[in-house]
């Protein structure tokens, strides 16, 4: 899986002025959601984000300037469980609307449907990144990704369709699939942490070779699945779950 710590985002500023220009933009504060997310076994996640932004300046941002924002989601060992959008490309831009002067603040909303819903609810972190760059030949000088005003980060409850409060397994889970029993020797379940609302999953199992020697694909909504596994030799094994842009794995012993 992907650590948070590695993921870049991007914030575009384009504008028409030829002179010389110099912004620092930072995101100033998560303003929504500060303290969780619900899920439902209907959409999956919907999130309504507000953040604050501020221009630290030394120039003006133009009403006609864009920018680009990712968020990135994350469990609590962060590792990524979306990030939107999913690459640092140059799309989509927005407009800013009006003139940002230096030492501005303004609030930024947009909302980001998520079609996976958690079965238990888990900590989970919200983290939006913003970094000014020269695209055009306007005279925007790119200021750098490692400023640490680029980036903020909200520690939220991933809620699942029932509400429930984060227990202590859960807390340590950074598993999407647990498989079970484990030693097995006829059959085995895989129960998904993360579940689609739209898209059908595929639980793989490979040898220790890498060979595939065993695929059983779920309808979008499947909690858990029985797998026969009697027909599989002694030994170890790897299942592996894929669901869209979700892949997580775990050890399987077979025995007999």
């Amino acid at each position: 899986m992907r650590k948070i710590y590695a993921l870049i985002v991007s914030v575009f500023v384009v504008g028409t002025a030829m002179a010389q220009r110099t912004v620092d933009l930072s995101v100033e504060e998560i303003l929504s959601p500060t303290t969780e997310v619900a899920s439902n076994t209907s959409s999956g996640t919907p999130f309504s984000i507000s953040v604050a932004i501020k221009n630290n300046g030394p120039d003006d941002i133009a009403a006609d300037d864009t920018i680009f924002i990712q968020v990135i989601f994350a469990n609590e060992s962060n590792q990524v469980i979306f990030a939107a959008p999913s690459t640092t490309t140059l799309s989509p831009l927005k407009a800013f609307g009006k003139t940002l002067a230096n030492g501005d603040t303004m609030h930024v909303n947009f909302g980001i449907n998520y079609s996976y819903y958690t079965k238990s609810s888990i900590n989970a972190k919200l983290q939006v990144l913003v970094v000014a760059i020269n695209r055009s030949a306007n005279g925007l000088v790119t200021e750098s990704s490692t400023v640490a005003n680029n980036a903020k980060i909200q520690n939220i409850i991933w809620r699942n369709p029932q509400g429930w409060g984060v227990g202590i397994s859960d807390v340590n889970s950074s598993d999407m699939i647990s498989v079970y029993p484990n030693p097995a020797s006829d059959n085995i379940t895989v129960e998904m942490n993360v579940i689609s609302v739209s898209q059908n999953s595929v639980v793989e199992i490979f040898d220790l070779q890498g060979k595939l020697v065993k695929s059983v694909e779920l309808a979008a909504g499947t909690i858990n699945q029985s797998i026969d596994i009697s027909d599989l030799s002694k030994g170890m094994y790897i299942v592996k779950m894929t669901s869209g842009d979700i892949s997580s794995q775990q050890k399987l012993q077979v025995v007999r």
